[in-house]
């Protein structure tokens, strides 16, 4: 497998990760547990985040002006991100009168929106915006640290080795307090576990390990990778759940992260046998970004459907339509389907008012 056509193979392994982000959304066990829906849950969480980062290792180029990049990545999905959190909280208004949300006074959005603006999403069902600002300070860090150290193999040593500084200030900031405003106001034992998975990405990208990728990850390789993971989730017990530090008991985060991003790379393969599949599959992953942002909005929007058709004369209905991220356990599908679709045709309806705009 060759990565060389963005709009073919990295699109390919965007749609796999954020259809499994969807599908690990919509199969959150927090308030309805179910033994199988858990398991699905944990499977996609393998690697349903870290794939983004192997991809950004695949698109990324060596830089000279190392300032250049990072303010350029920077203002690319901050712009974004800064546009789907105002219009989350415009939308409070809808939010309340459907009665998904409770009231909440002017002090908390003013709270909402100064949090949002330095790069903490805070706006209403946006939660999985978190990634954003971890994907772009994950690249800036590797980008200053891959412009200061030239030799490849000290260079994959050090980020290894910063990987697992990543691990240990995650492991101990639960006791020092300052360590823990600092991770969580920058994601810093976040973003440097995310460094050596962005390095083996742009290690593949760059014809390194290109041969054994394509030789391990033939059509039909997937059911094997994923039964590995089936398996092993399984008898350990462990989970990977980046957002909450569960790395899968730290020692095996890599290990099952490179597991889950075979499985992934093998899947895309069988997916491009398919021509149909392939388009709706490039569709869904060019799209990525607004699938993510949107998909909880989509569930909340699920949600009042159901709520005012097959369970209009359920009790304390009220109550329930507020849980989150979904209300009706019975429609996980339902949810899935909604959170790529409706998310995906905001997407294009955004595209097709700003192409209208530009027009004037």
């Amino acid at each position: 497998m060759k990565f060389i056509k963005r709009n073919e193979k990295i699109d390919y392994l965007k749609a796999i990760g954020i259809i499994s982000i969807v599908i690990g959304h919509a199969m959150n066990t927090d308030i309805f547990y179910s033994p199988t829906v858990e398991y699905i849950r944990r499977f996609v969480y393998v690697y349903h985040i870290t794939v983004f980062f192997f991809v950004s290792g695949l698109l990324y180029q060596k830089q000279l002006f190392p300032s250049r990049f990072i303010y350029k990545i920077f203002k690319k999905n901050y712009r974004k991100y800064f546009c789907v959190i105002m219009g989350s909280i415009i939308l409070y208004p809808i939010w309340y009168y459907c009665n998904i949300i409770d009231i909440e006074n002017i002090g908390s959005i003013i709270k909402r929106l100064i949090l949002s603006v330095l790069f903490m999403p805070s706006g209403f069902f946006t939660g999985a915006l978190w990634f954003i600002p971890l994907f772009v300070i994950s690249l800036s860090l590797y980008c200053i640290l891959d412009c200061k150290i030239h030799n490849s193999i000290l260079k994959g040593m050090m980020l290894f080795q910063f990987g697992i500084v990543g691990m240990f200030l995650s492991y101990i900031k639960q006791n020092i307090k300052l360590l823990m405003i600092i991770c969580n106001c920058c994601y810093l034992d976040k973003a440097l576990i995310m460094l050596p998975i962005i390095y083996v990405g742009y290690l593949v990208r760059n014809a390194k390990l290109n041969g054994i990728i394509e030789r391990i990850t033939k059509l039909g390789m997937f059911p094997i990778y994923g039964g590995c993971i089936i398996i092993l989730n399984f008898i350990t017990g462990l989970q990977i759940e980046i957002a909450k530090d569960l790395y899968y008991g730290y020692v095996w985060f890599y290990p099952m992260t490179f597991l889950g991003i075979l499985f992934c790379i093998s899947l895309s393969s069988l997916l491009k046998s398919g021509r149909r599949c392939s388009h709706i599959m490039q569709e869904i992953g060019s799209r990525s970004f607004e699938i993510m942002a949107f998909h909880f909005m989509a569930f909340k929007a699920t949600d009042f459907i159901l709520a005012k058709t097959i369970y209009r004369n359920y009790d304390n209905i009220k109550s329930v339509v507020k849980y989150f991220p979904i209300s009706f356990s019975d429609f996980r599908w339902l949810y899935i389907i909604c959170g790529i679709g409706i998310s995906y045709s905001v997407s294009k309806l955004c595209d097709c008012i700003k192409g209208k705009i530009s027009s004037f």
